[in-house]
C-alpha cells in the first residue's frame, strides 16, 4: 500500500498542516500510564517505615546501598525501566517491602482520556 498525505485538522476544522502516513508501519499503542517520576516523587511512593527499612538494609546489604546511590544520582526514575523493576523486586525479595507494595511502587499514574 502506498504512503498517503493526511491533513492535520484542529478542533474547529481548520487545516494546519500535513503528515505523511505509511499504512505499512504499525501504530504504536497509546500509553496508559505515566511511568516517569522525579526522584522526589519516586521516593514519596515509599512509606516512612519502608524508607527506614531501606536505609537500615543499606548498612548491611551492598545491593540496597547501590540502589539508593543510583537513585540519588538519577535525574528521573522510570518505573517501566527494567533496572528499576529489578531493584524494587529485589527489595521485595529481601522483605524490605512486600510484593504487593512493590507492585504499587512500580505502577505508574493512570492516564485518563476525556
Amino acid at each position: 500500500m502506498a504512503n498517503e498525505i493526511r491533513e492535520l485538522v484542529d478542533e474547529n476544522g481548520n487545516v494546519y498542516g500535513e503528515v505523511l502516513h505509511d499504512p505499512d508501519i504499525p501504530q504504536r499503542p497509546l500509553p496508559t500510564h505515566i511511568t516517569e517520576y522525579t526522584v522526589h516523587q519516586f521516593r514519596n511512593k515509599f512509606t516512612a517505615a519502608e524508607k527506614v527499612a531501606l536505609y537500615n538494609a543499606a548498612n548491611t546489604d551492598v545491593n540496597v546501598k547501590i540502589l539508593l546511590d543510583d537513585l540519588m544520582s538519577a535525574s528521573f526514575v522510570d518505573v517501566a525501566n527494567q533496572e528499576t523493576i529489578d531493584g524494587v523486586n529485589y527489595l521485595a525479595s529481601q522483605s524490605i517491602v512486600t510484593t504487593e507494595r512493590a507492585q504499587e511502587i512500580l505502577t505508574g499514574i493512570p492516564l485518563t482520556v476525556e
